[in-house]
């Protein structure tokens, strides 16, 4: 494999001769602008990346930048491009070499949403902390849009992203196997881990001349082979993981086990072993792909995916201190690139920050960085961390503070084992778990150095640890835990437990919880001697494979005991290329290759989650269920060893309903819909004033703030005054000097009085009060009320004017609603052919025990709206209203005696073909009471019987 390249050779003048040197620190090009002011007429590489720009070498887009300018390429970022169309893509024109891909500092699925699956609230990386700035799964994304938008040009993808994916791997996010990301996002060539040394042979030979498809022997890249292409042969150096197909399958085997078992089939059995056999093999791919992470005894990888196949390289080799002095000492401008008006969060934390060094040899099952940065530790000088931190100082003035040494784990710095030659054939995941290697070096004499240089430096105020250290091996060295606690921590220190399960450390590759309790003790009885007052913050785990309900009980056990109130915990999220995930997916370890429980359903993770936060009153109904599943009842009550009292405080008790809680979310919404409302329309106030004007039916639509209110008799236009649209409150409302109700029934009351047919003027018509419009409706139509009690009285009124026209009914029998038989015979047989009055549905349905009539008025009201009949049928208009204001009154009287006789009907129509039984069961339904059933079960409706024997067993009740 060719590992040539030697950063440290960038500082080399004969290896730069022709290159400008940087006089001033600026930031790379973002626009075409910026491209021309640099006097470059092309560009050499486009860097497309998911983050903000920040020229920082905390921010991978920065740094790799950096670095390749460093070597003469000319470097522009498309940062954050619109992924809807490959305009974006095009705006820097065809790039010489190539576009190098990343989705960014995080892996956009997780930088999207929670770990169960929710959409998360802001993005650290991106301006303002506003989401949707990347796509799903942005490396595919956006190596689709740069191929579309120059075919051709070689794609070199990288990043945490497409790192963790170069192999087929579980992806929680879908529930299932994909493939690896060079053959669904179609890389050219993918370049993982950290990637410096990678990224510069291949422009290097790129810019030699060389094409994307004879560049396959780079250390630290993945490429693809083609159908026609050979496999390499497996061999001392190769190794083929299982392919593809063989580890696709989805389905769970437990579940297919058991349901072969219940229906007793051949065939769901051979498909649950066929299930099991692909996860075992996925359990194997994991372990080969782990056992090859030492760059110095791994192999190459070869996985087939049908026809295609993919190859890994080896991993690069370790930076050397020398290499890492040379990264971090280009001239970064620590800010984000000046075009952004909102601030990124990312930027504040990292602001004053300063790396230590690279990589973990802690190997935790959950963590990615072994397999990105690596196990060995790749650690900068004293001095040019140093020369950084002073440069700082005397920029900010004085009394600089470093918010943190960074690094993933801070106190194993320039720690090594003790023979170089045993750790380069070592295969172990973590140094440090089960017990820790007793080739490790773990003396924190380096470390101890740099701390108090640093806090000595001119201008220097104090040096934080912010990004947590390592406790077990904090142990070896109670010096350095003193001058932690003295000089280093800023009154809260971040460890990680993760568990307090021995069993579940065990598959954490964390050590036993008497090694954390351990520095516990140690570091709180210093702050004690000190005189200081200190905490420690714990990160805890939920949900973590096989984790049940009964040992997180025990977490929150043990946080009750020491008195541990964790304000934050993370849930397990099963990333690809993680030791967890493979035992998520398959429920086996695969270090140990037992099985373990797997908590996958979102409820018990839910109550995983709630146990480690006990104390607060918005788990307490979930903390409940779990005490009460786990068997641990005697937890819920008002014992000092209780974790929960017996009933919820008034908090929970609101916090319980889900309909509560999105009603207080809709209306914070609402305030600040309203709050927006107000900043938009703050000349409210003065269309209102104005609203009485009259104006056009375009300009009144068009302005969104008015409704057509009173109309001009006799013209078309409309007062703008009758009702205005408040885009506050939502809703219609009248305006200040529109018409009143009252007022309007004094001007009618002046008009002339109205003849006999004259119909000429029908602006005159008085208004019905069915029409009225519903204010309390924000879409400008009727409330659900009105407009059912509406459509029933125009029913009635049409049947009472059509009825009075043709028989001559007036008076007081025909307003209370009465119906005699004269009256009804007098129907002409045009409307009864017509299906006006049939006797299904109408009056002519009758029945008399007593000689009581029953009629029910309800056909014409289907075929007749009195609206419609012209006005010279009709008699004043004031007396029309008046009678069908008595007519609803008195229908309403008569409504409950109708529906007494409907029952009474039914009883009777079904009598003859109901059984005892049946009986029986209609009087326990629906009581025993005369006249209780008022509508009746449905199959006693009609004329035939629902069973029993023919006239028996149904006894007649009188009405």
């Amino acid at each position: 494999m060719s590992e040539t390249i030697q950063l440290s050779d960038l500082f080399n003048d004969s290896n730069r001769s022709a290159r400008p040197e940087l006089q001033t620190p600026a930031p790379l090009p973002m626009t075409p602008e910026e491209v021309a002011e640099r006097g470059w007429e092309d560009i050499d590489v486009v860097f497309i990346t998911g983050d903000a720009y920040v020229d920082s070498p905390s921010f991978a887009n920065g740094l790799l930048a950096r670095v390749l300018e460093k070597d003469g390429f000319k470097v522009a970022i498309l940062s954050q491009p619109d992924w809807s169309s490959a305009d974006d893509f095009q705006k820097f024109g065809c790039p010489r070499l190539a576009f190098c891909i990343s989705a960014g500092n995080m892996d956009s699925m997780i930088n999207h949403y929670t770990a169960n699956r929710k959409v998360r609230n802001d993005d650290a990386y991106s301006p303002g902390g506003k989401i949707g700035r990347r796509p799903d799964r942005a490396t595919l994304a956006y190596c689709q849009r740069a191929r579309e938008a120059f075919p051709g040009v070689p794609i070199i993808a990288g990043g945490i992203e497409a790192s963790l994916r170069r192999i087929a791997h579980y992806d929680y996010w879908s529930d299932k196997v994909r493939r690896s990301i060079v053959l669904d996002a179609k890389i050219d060539l993918l370049v993982y881990g950290m990637g410096e040394r990678a990224m510069l042979e291949i422009l290097r030979r790129l810019n030699a001349g060389e094409t994307i498809k004879d560049i396959r022997d780079v250390r630290g890249t993945v490429y693809k082979l083609g159908k026609t292409e050979d496999l390499p042969e497996e061999s001392d150096v190769v190794v083929h993981l299982p392919s593809f197909d063989e580890v696709e399958e989805s389905r769970d085997p437990i579940q297919l086990a058991k349901l072969a078992r219940q229906k007793k089939d051949p065939e769901l059995k051979k498909q649950a072993d066929e299930a099991r056999n692909a996860r075992l093999l996925f359990v194997e791919m994991t372990k080969i792909a782990f056992d090859n992470i030492n760059p110095y005894c791994a192999k190459t990888l070869v996985q087939e995916h049908g026809e295609e196949a993919i190859v890994v390289n080896p991993p690069s080799f370790p930076l050397s201190e020398s290499d890492m002095d040379v990264l971090y000492a280009l001239p970064f401008t620590r800010k984000a690139h000046p075009s952004y008006t909102e601030p990124i969060p990312a930027v504040e934390i990292v602001r004053s920050s300063i790396q230590t060094h690279r990589g973990c040899f802690g190997g935790c099952s959950f963590c990615a960085i072994t397999a990105h940065q690596g196990k060995f530790i790749q650690s900068r000088s004293e001095s040019a961390i140093l020369s950084e931190i002073g440069d700082l100082a005397k920029n900010a003035g004085g009394n600089y503070v470093v918010s943190d040494l960074n690094a993933p784990t801070a106190n194993m710095y320039q720690m090594r084992g003790k023979n170089q030659d045993v750790c380069k054939q070592c295969k172990r995941a973590s140094c440090l778990c089960p017990e820790i290697c007793t080739n490790l070096d773990v003396d924190h004499s380096a470390y101890l150095k740099l701390l108090r240089n640093a806090r000595n430096l001119e201008g220097v105020k104090s040096v934080l640890i912010a990004s947590g250290i390592r406790t077990d091996l904090a142990n070896f060295s109670p010096e350095f835990v003193e001058e932690l606690a003295a000089h280093h921590t800023g009154g809260h220190l971040k460890t990680a437990p993760e568990h307090v399960n021995d069993n579940i450390l065990r598959l954490m590759n964390k050590p036993p919880i008497a090694n954390y309790e351990q520095f516990c003790d140690l570091y709180m009885e210093t702050s004690r001697r000190l005189g200081k007052e200190q905490y420690l913050v714990p990160y805890l785990i939920a949900g973590f494979p096989g984790c049940t309900l009964r040992d997180m009980v025990e977490v929150a056990e043990y946080l009750k005991k020491n008195d541990i109130r964790p304000e934050q915990v993370q849930d397990f999220i099963p990333a690809p290329f993680q030791l967890a995930t493979c035992a998520y997916y398959t429920g086996i370890d695969p270090v140990s290759s037992e099985q373990v429980y797997v908590p996958k359903g979102l409820r018990e993770r839910r109550l995983q989650h709630a146990l480690l936060l006990y104390y607060n009153p918005a788990f307490y109904h979930d903390v409940k269920s779990a005490l009460k599943e786990a068997g641990r009842e005697d937890l819920i009550g008002n014992g000092e060893d209780a974790l929960i009292p017996p009933y919820p405080s008034k908090d929970a008790a609101l916090r319980r309903s889900s309909r509560i809680k999105r009603l207080i979310r809709q209306s914070q919404k609402e305030a600040r819909e309203k709050e927006e409302f107000r900043s938009r329309f703050a000349d409210l106030e003065e269309t209102k004033q104005s609203s009485g004007k009259r104006v056009g039916r375009d300009r009144a639509d068009s302005s969104g703030g008015y409704r057509s209110g009173a109309r001009e008799f006799g013209t078309g236009s409309r007062y703008v005054g009758s009702k205005v649209w408040d885009p506050i409150d939502k809703r219609w409302k009248r305006a200040e000097n529109a018409e009143k109700p009252e007022d309007r029934n004094e001007r009618d009351a002046k008009r002339e009085p109205r003849r006999d047919g004259d119909v000429s003027d029908k602006s005159r018509r008085p208004r019905s009060n069915h029409r009225r419009f519903d204010d309390s409706s924000s879409k400008g139509g009727w409330s659900h009320e009105r407009r059912s009690e509406s459509r029933s009285f125009v029913k009635r009124e049409g049947e009472y004017d059509s009825f009075r026209r043709r028989s001559g009914a007036e008076g007081e029998d025909f307003k209370k609603g009465r119906f005699d038989d004269r009256r009804e015979d007098e129907r002409s047989s045009s409307d009864r052919r017509s299906g006006r009055f049939d006797g299904k549905n109408t009056t002519s349905s009758r029945f008399s025990k007593n000689r009581k009539n029953f009629s029910s008025s309800r056909g014409d009201a289907e075929s007749f709206d009195y609206r419609s009949e012209p006005r010279t049928n009709r008699r004043n208009d004031a007396q029309d209203q008046s009678d069908k204001r008595t007519f609803r009154r008195n229908f309403r009287d008569s409504e409950q005696e109708n529906r007494e006789d409907r029952g009474r009907r039914q009883r009777f129509e079904s009598r003859d073909g109901a059984s005892s039984n049946e009986t029986a069961k209609q009087n326990r339904g629906f009581g025993k009471g005369q006249g209780s059933n008022l509508r009746g079960p449905s199959k006693f409706r009609g004329n035939k019987p629902s069973g029993g024997k023919p006239g028996g067993g149904f006894k007649r009740r009188d009405g």
